[in-house]
């Protein structure tokens, strides 16, 4: 197997004249996902006029990115360059182009190339017409809000899709897409993190499949049956670091029903190396998702409820809740008003000291303790999931799985930010007369602390050993795509490690039905 790449995949050609030293400003990122070989094609048929009798080829090798460094590779002159296979790591390549010009002078252009062999999986995405998924990028200012700037109008571009193992195996592919049977929609997602340059992604398949079957990060289980299979998933940017591998192994050694399974993987789309991304489950209504009856709820505390046409805001509160399940547009207005109505119960429950008539005590305490133990700064975005097993007297709102973990574990002699504002009721069921919500969190932290760093170390050691030096690569690599700064993975665990170790010191010394309260200054955020 061997991938041949066009000349019109260039991110940039220098154009100089006769000068041997010629700078590179920016590569064309190729991936291998098994080392097999790439073949490079410098044809400059767009870069000039001349002949192409009068062009002259010439291909280096280099160990970096600098042209300076790299040496000519022997009988390598014509315009594709094959690589062969090539070892598991990140490869340079430059072909010199020199054209006669009809005057007797000149010109050469250097075309700069470069392959990596990571050893992670390789998401594959081809685009209709090679089709870039867009937004319109819009501010809470326009729109009546309070907070933050998201996406409104986002495209969906179909497409096809590959998965191929560090093997050289395909794992799993879509089909071109013929709608509602092969195939997929990819679109943007997210909100302020769809404004960077590298982008988050949605798909949305045209037939259900587990997209995770043979590389999902977690090992815990075995992904086997129809169950797994769906429509909906993620393409996430954040996977140059731990910070959601580390959140999401704490919530399950908490003891959270779900958390979202993913796998690391590169991505490339219509021929262009994106990066490392996370491949990830989406929060939604499903068996082995979150698991509610037909008559349930999955809604969101969405501080971007300005971007969407039906929102419930409560009284006592004023929070405002959009719709995961049922959707929006499928939402009846009796089952609107059953839930509106809860929700008033729910907070005037909260204030009068009655809450655990509706609310589902553990696993509001489980989710804040998470949080608590990670330090996290920012729950003021789209990451409050609660919901609703059925419309019985029988079930209570519950909080389910913790989301957005950008901001976790950047300070650890704090709380987090929930002491301080009513997101989830949190600040106010501390204050209240009834304890069950302190009980239940003291008790949850009893049990989990002496087991937390063992558990988190065991399996932050376990990745290092099957994806180490493949996360180093991507990581680096994804860090030249980008121009950004990259830390290893060894030194991570480091930082981790130390993070952890003083955290759970503090969380020991100030866990307590008074600590975890608002007797001190100390205790909150500044």
């Amino acid at each position: 197997m061997f991938f041949l790449l066009f000349s019109l995949h260039y991110t940039s050609c220098i154009n100089k004249g006769n000068d041997s030293n010629l700078p590179v400003s920016s590569f064309q990122y190729n991936i291998s996902p098994s080392g097999d070989g790439i073949v490079f094609n410098a044809n400059p048929e767009e870069l000039s006029n001349a002949s192409k009798d009068g062009i002259t080829y010439q291909w280096y090798k280099g160990d970096d990115s600098h042209f300076d460094n790299a040496k000519p590779i022997k009988g390598a002159t014509s315009a594709t360059y094959n690589t062969g296979k090539i070892a598991k790591g990140i490869h340079f390549y430059f072909c010199v182009i020199s054209e006669s010009q009809k005057n007797d002078t000149s010109a050469t252009t250097l075309c700069p190339f470069s392959v990596a062999f990571t050893g992670l999986p390789l998401v594959e995405i081809n685009t209709v017409d090679n089709e870039e998924p867009t937004a319109e990028y819009v501010s809470y200012e326009d729109y009546g809000g309070n907070y933050g700037r998201t996406l409104r109008n986002a495209t969906k571009v179909p497409a096809s899709m590959r998965i191929i193992s560090n093997k050289g195996k395909v794992l799993y592919e879509s089909g071109e897409y013929t709608k509602g049977t092969s195939g997929l929609k990819l679109k943007l997602r997210g909100n302020t993190s769809a404004y960077s340059d590298k982008k988050p992604y949605k798909i949305t398949l045209q037939k259900k499949a587990d997209l995770l079957k043979d590389i999902c990060v977690s090992t815990a289980e075995k992904r086997v049956g129809e169950a797994y299979e769906d429509t909906d998933w993620l393409l996430l940017k954040e996977a140059t670091c731990l910070k959601t591998f580390v959140s999401l192994t704490v919530a399950d050694i908490a003891g959270m029903p779900w958390t979202p399974k993913f796998a690391y993987v590169d991505v490339v789309v219509n021929g262009s190396y994106r990066g490392i991304y996370h491949l990830m489950e989406s929060v939604k209504r499903s068996e082995k998702r979150i698991n509610v009856n037909e008559d349930g709820w999955i809604i969101e505390r969405d501080s971007y409820w300005w971007n969407e046409d039906i929102i419930i805001v409560t009284d006592s509160f004023n929070q405002k809740y959009t719709f995961k399940y049922p959707k929006p547009k499928e939402l009846q207005e009796n089952e609107f008003l059953y839930m509106k109505n809860y929700l008033a119960n729910v907070e005037l429950s909260v204030l009068n000291g009655t809450y655990d008539q509706y609310i589902d005590v553990p696993s509001f305490a489980r989710w804040a303790l998470i949080h608590d133990i990670l330090c996290t700064a920012d729950l003021g975005g789209s990451n409050q999931f609660f919901t609703k097993l059925d419309t019985t007297s029988n079930s209570r709102l519950e909080l389910a799985t913790p989301w957005d973990f950008d901001s976790t574990m950047e300070e650890k002699d704090i709380w987090s930010i929930f002491h301080i504002r009513n997101r989830g009721y949190f600040k106010a069921m501390l204050n209240s007369t009834n304890s069950s919500f302190s009980d239940s969190y003291c008790l949850q932290w009893e049990s989990i602390a002496p087991k937390l760093w063992a558990e988190l170390h065991a399996k932050l050691e376990d990745l290092k050993a099957r994806q180490g030096e493949a996360l180093n690569l991507s990581r680096e690599y994804d860090a030249l795509r980008w121009n950004t700064e990259n830390k290893t993975v060894e030194n991570e665990l480091d930082t981790i490690g130390n993070w952890f170790t003083h955290r759970i010191e503090w969380l020991n010394r100030h866990i307590g039905k008074d600590a975890i309260g608002f007797s001190s200054p100390s205790s909150t955020r500044p």
